[in-house]
């Protein structure tokens, strides 16, 4: 009986720590992915970000930054995040995706 009693303790033992081993490793990766969502959630100046900068705008890829830098050459700083309907390539979409993460400064 004693044999039974302390087998059975060690079996629950090494399940509760397999559990918070677990519950670490969980709470580990929820950080990280807040971080993470944190990191990609910065704002982007229009006026001033790079074209890899541009690229981290959702819909935006490499032909769309060097459009945006190219308009913005051509005729100065935007005045505000709506302009950018004006760049060859950019809709309402990706203005309406994208338009808590934009700014001009």
């Amino acid at each position: 009986m004693k044999l039974r009693t302390l087998i059975a303790a060690s079996l629950f033992a090494v399940s509760s720590m397999g559990q918070l081993a677990l519950a670490a490793e969980t709470a580990t990766d929820t950080a990280v992915t807040q971080e993470s969502s944190a990191v990609s959630q910065q704002v982007i100046n229009i006026n001033t970000a790079t074209e890899d900068e541009l690229t981290k705008i959702k819909g935006v890829g490499e032909k769309k930054s060097k459009a945006i830098i190219a308009y913005r050459k051509e005729i100065g700083q935007f005045k505000n995040v709506d302009q950018l309907l004006e760049v060859a390539g950019i809709g309402q979409s990706i203005l309406d995706n994208n338009k808590d993460l934009l700014a001009v400064k």
